[in-house]
């Protein structure tokens, strides 16, 4: 924004009006309310307080106040910068998204994002899924897909149900029959040194969810068990 100081006749020079000024010579010297105001700072001289910083910048918009100084919205995660796949840049006023190698947009949550050169982002490939930790992520064409391995309940992914054991011998649902039934984390086996008296398998012929075993003697039957 250009402001104009009026230099009464016979002023010597332009530059006696300092930064962000354009000098004219009149015989008259009016004085504005936007004088106050700090470099690439707004006027509104009709405004009780007439400076303001514009959009960008943070401060009171004088110059005798703090001014208006550049916020960096990259440091500040104030950006919309696509998480993972593009590069924030802070700018005088605002900021700029660069994609990474290998990937084309705007690099922008609000615009064309980031998508990979060959035609379609990897999720999955690229770390920026939700999948629990534990879950399979799949990649669609789309999207991507989270499921939980055996053993486990939910959707897999992190802004829902995620994925939980399964408790197969407090839901009664193991194959234990007389034996004691241990539960164990998703598909992990029986502990060192017992020995496995029987095992609960899936239709599919999968690894068992639980384990049936009868304890050895340095391994006995964990508190959290069904005796016969």
């Amino acid at each position: 924004m250009q402001r104009f100081m009026c230099l009464l006749a016979g002023a010597v020079a332009a530059a006696a009006c300092g930064d962000n000024f354009a000098a004219i010579v009149c015989d008259t010297c009016e004085v504005s309310a936007c004088d106050a105001c700090a470099e690439d700072a707004l006027c509104e001289a009709a405004a009780a307080a007439p400076c303001s910083c514009p959009a960008g910048f943070a401060g009171d918009g004088t110059r005798a106040g703090d001014g208006c100084a550049d916020i960096d919205e990259c440091a500040g995660g104030a950006d919309d910068c696509v998480a993972a796949v593009a590069t924030c840049e802070n700018t005088t006023g605002g900021f700029a998204c660069t994609c990474v190698s290998g990937y084309t947009g705007d690099g922008t949550t609000g615009g064309t994002g980031c998508t990979a050169a060959s035609g379609e982002a990897n999720e999955c490939a690229d770390g920026t899924d939700d999948c629990v930790a534990g879950a399979v992520c799949a990649d669609t064409p789309e999207s991507f897909t989270c499921a939980c391995a055996q053993g486990f309940i939910g959707d897999g992914s992190a802004a829902g149900t995620g994925c939980t054991d399964i408790d197969e011998c407090t839901a009664g649902t193991d194959d234990c029959g007389s034996l004691d039934c241990a539960n164990s984390m998703g598909s992990s086996p029986a502990p060192a040194g017992s020995r496995r008296s029987g095992t609960r398998r899936s239709s599919t012929g999968a690894a068992p969810a639980s384990c049936c075993w009868t304890a050895s003697p340095s391994h006995p039957t964990p508190a959290r068990s069904r005796a016969s």
